[in-house]
C-alpha cells in the first residue's frame, strides 16, 4: 500500500480532477493537503476539509511514495509557491511519482522539473498554458495522459479517471 499525498487549492479547486482521481487510487494511504487546514471548495460546489497543511506536508514529505496536484483555477495559487515547489523538487529527486493535472503541470514546469520531459497541460485553446511550459523545457505532447520516467501528467477533468489508473499502474510497479 502507497502513500499518497494529494494537494488541493483552498478555493475552486476541480472537483471532478480530484474525486475521480483519489477514487482510482482508494486502497492506499491518501492524505490531502491544502494552503489551509479549514474547509476547501471546489469549482462545482464540493467542499474537502484538508488532513494537513502543504507546510506540514513538506516537514513529512519523504513518508510520500507519490503526490498528485488537482487542477482547477485555484490551483494558480500554487505557480509561485515556495512550499509546494519544495514538495515537489524534493518527490522529484527521490524518484517518487509526481503527477498534476489540468493547469498543474505549469507548476511542476515552473519549478523546472518538466526541462526536457513529455508532458501535457490544459489549455485555454489559445495555446498560452502550452507555451509557458514549453518555454521551461517541457515537450507538449497534446495526449490526455502522458508519462515520461515518474513525472505523469493529464489535461483535464475528462481525464482524471485515466489520469488516477495510470497513478496507480505507475505505483504497482
Amino acid at each position: 500500500m502507497a502513500k499518497i499525498l494529494f494537494i488541493i487549492a483552498h478555493r475552486d479547486y476541480q472537483d471532478k480532477e480530484f474525486l475521480d482521481t483519489k477514487k482510482e487510487l482508494e486502497g492506499n494511504t491518501i492524505e490531502v493537503a491544502s494552503s489551509e487546514k479549514t474547509t476547501a471548495k471546489g469549482v462545482l460546489g464540493g467542499t474537502y476539509t484538508p488532513d494537513l497543511t502543504t507546510k506540514e506536508a513538506l516537514e513529512n514529505v519523504d513518508e510520500y511514495d507519490a503526490m498528485v496536484l488537482v487542477g482547477g483555477g485555484g490551483a494558480q495559487q500554487y505557480f509561485e509557491d515556495e512550499t509546494v515547489h519544495k514538495i515537489i523538487k524534493r518527490m522529484n529527486s527521490a524518484g517518487k511519482i509526481v503527477a498534476a493535472i489540468c493547469i498543474s503541470p505549469k507548476t511542476l514546469a515552473l519549478t523546472g522539473i518538466l526541462r526536457g520531459k513529455k508532458a501535457t497541460v490544459w489549455d485555454p485553446g489559445d495555446r498560452s498554458v502550452i507555451k509557458e511550459i514549453e518555454e521551461k523545457g517541457a515537450i507538449y505532447t497534446g495526449e490526455n495522459v502522458t508519462v515520461d520516467g515518474n513525472i505523469i501528467t493529464a489535461n483535464g477533468p475528462h481525464a482524471a479517471t485515466e489520469f488516477g489508473k495510470t497513478i496507480k499502474k505507475k505505483l504497482e510497479k
